[in-house]
């Protein structure tokens, strides 16, 4: 299930969001300008391009290991997307940082 967070005004915005083998989409407002994802838990795969909220991992991806962080800077205009999540195996919690 999608995590909405477009209604956030003040940063930095930390939240914690669960997610399973499934695809999660993270909908970032958009006047953030980069995101940073962590799972203490275990591996995150992170995918932008072919993925859907709840759907399978789409084939180009990118895994971050667990206690590993990951910095992503966010397009603008036309070019931005949401942020999709999965973990490698069974439902984990990541945590999510949002910069202005």
């Amino acid at each position: 299930m999608a995590s909405d967070l477009r209604s956030t005004n003040e940063y930095p915005l930390i939240k914690t969001i669960s997610c399973g083998v499934a695809t999660t989409q993270i909908k970032i407002p958009s006047s953030a300008k980069s995101i940073r994802i962590i799972s203490e838990s275990g591996v995150v795969y992170i995918c932008q391009n072919g993925a859907t909220d709840g759907g399978t991992l789409p084939s180009d991806f990118f895994p971050v290991p667990a206690n590993e962080s990951i910095d992503i800077p966010l397009g603008t205009g036309q070019q931005r997307r949401d942020v999709y999540i999965a973990s490698k195996s069974g439902t984990i919690n990541i945590n999510v940082m949002l910069l202005e």
